[in-house]
């Protein structure tokens, strides 16, 4: 029996213990399904609140360092890599990928434009 089919047949097991599980015990609880739903959506709203509440302090500390770095700037182009300058300088390296594509996209565009031309031009001297 191979790693995947014990793997996938373990797994099958778990999902049915926990579903056999949650209904027993929302069938044994000592109130009715109704207080159990409202508890269950009260710790659920519980549960995204303090997500969200961590997402923005987490996302005002990231946009809180990210000022400092634009601020501060990278003062040598050999510098190293730290925690702090690491967002900026992968930052400046997706810029200059995306100039880069540009850049590449603008020079295929003359091409094609000057090959159009040059077709147009074949066009109006055959007339």
């Amino acid at each position: 029996m191979s790693a995947i089919s014990k793997t996938l047949k373990f797994t099958g097991g778990a999902l049915l213990g926990l579903g056999i599980g949650a209904v027993t015990a929302l069938l044994l609880a000592p109130q009715s399904g109704q207080v159990t739903t409202e508890q269950l959506r009260a710790r659920l709203d519980d549960v995204l609140d303090a997500g969200r509440t961590a997402q923005l302090a987490t996302e005002n500390e990231l946009h809180a360092r990210w000022e400092a770095t634009i601020r501060e700037g990278v003062k040598d182009d050999n510098a190293k890599m730290t925690v702090e300058n690491k967002p900026q300088i992968k930052a400046e390296q997706a810029a200059a990928r995306e100039r880069e594509k540009t850049e590449q996209a603008r020079k295929a565009a003359i091409r094609d434009l000057d090959e159009a031309s040059k077709k147009l031009d074949k066009a109006r001297t055959k007339l």
